[in-house]
């Protein structure tokens, strides 16, 4: 028999509720060997979370961490392709910028 202390059913409770909120119209399945069950159902108890709870909620998580990296990623693609085009497309040097390269060049030898 499986002893629960109040928070752990309340952290339950809350959890199904979630769930319950939320119309779960679609449904997942997976097999999995019996030491990964083992695993998933200690790791839930002690969450205090059923098995399907701890599954939806890591499942969930782990969903938005991989679309935010891809996000950033792509961000970070485009924001490099966009630097490079810049830079590629740079005006011509203007009167101020020649005469500052003259007396650079005059104060430096280069």
């Amino acid at each position: 028999m499986e002893v629960q202390t109040k928070p752990a059913r309340a952290k339950k409770t809350a959890a199904r509720a979630t769930l319950s909120a939320v119309a779960a119209t679609a449904r997942l399945e997976a097999r999995v060997s019996p030491r990964l069950k083992s695993s998933l159902e200690t790791a839930a108890a002690l969450a205090g979370h059923t098995v399907t709870s701890f599954m939806i909620q890591a499942l969930q998580e782990a969903a938005e961490r991989t679309i935010e990296r891809h996000q950033r990623a792509q961000v970070g693609q485009e924001a490099s392709v966009r630097l490079v085009e810049t830079l590629l497309s740079a005006p011509a040097p203007n009167k101020a910028l020649r005469a500052a390269a003259a007396r650079h060049a005059l104060e430096t030898g280069a």
